[in-house]
């Protein structure tokens, strides 16, 4: 008896050392799965801005662009957020590939760097088409590319919704999973602690009552042997 209460004493402690352990990993998932969120939507938000800034960038180029140093000096800030804007996509897309997020964010993240490089590519083409000492040259670089950055803009805000959607549904999920393992282990640690008060309550009412029965007593008897008189009969005596 005393060996099954040893046995559920430890199994209680195993119960109880398993289910730390696993709610210490939820956790640790938990806070890691929100700060890869967090980073994914900055990411994204800055994404949206410095596309913002590269559009108005371009268009500073074709507005001050009519001396050699003012087409390095803008163009050159075109450029530098045409790359930043790439940078923090191709982040994001890292973020997606660790947390698995949302089953279309991959392809709609390839889809708009795919767009972003054509515009690049549209952009250095039109660009040609300037010419320093024509004013009017810039409505034919302008027409070239006019309404392009839209799609990529739209694409950029139509993501950002999508992906705020998905991790919220994600974390949604994860809060009703750890909700669930919480009441599975709790019921486990509760049933394996009543067992083992059960058991012990049923050890100390065998032990008081194996102590409170009186000892059998062995009471030692010795029979004496009767005292035998001699009468000497013998001959001459004188009685």
């Amino acid at each position: 008896m005393a060996g099954a209460v040893v046995l559920l004493v430890l199994a209680t402690a195993v119960a109880g050392l398993f289910c730390l352990h696993l709610s210490n990993k939820r956790c640790t998932g938990a806070l890691d799965f929100s700060e890869g969120a967090a980073n994914m939507m900055e990411s994204t938000r800055l994404a949206q801005i410095n596309f913002k800034i590269q559009v108005q960038e371009w268009k500073n180029t074709l507005l001050r662009g009519h001396t050699p140093e003012g087409m390095t000096t803008y163009f050159g800030a075109f450029e530098k957020r045409e790359t930043m804007v790439r940078t923090f996509v191709e982040e994001i897309l890292k973020y997606v590939a660790v947390w698995k997020v949302a089953p279309e964010s991959e392809a709609r993240l390839k889809e708009i760097l795919k767009l972003h490089a054509e515009l690049g590519a549209a952009y250095r083409t039109a660009l040609q088409k300037f010419k320093a000492d024509d004013p009017l040259s810039i409505r034919a670089v302008d027409a070239e590319v006019r309404g392009k950055d839209r799609q990529i803009d739209e694409a950029l805000d139509s993501f950002a919704v999508y992906v705020r959607g998905e991790l919220s549904h994600k974390s949604g999920v994860a809060k009703v999973e750890n909700e669930a393992l919480y009441k599975q282990l709790r019921t486990v640690v509760f049933v394996i602690s009543g067992i083992t008060f059960v058991v012990t309550l049923v050890f100390a009412w065998k032990a008081l009552k194996i102590n409170g029965q009186p000892s059998a007593r062995r009471t030692a008897g010795g029979a004496s042997a009767p005292m035998e008189t001699r009468n000497d009969s013998r001959p001459g005596s004188v009685s």
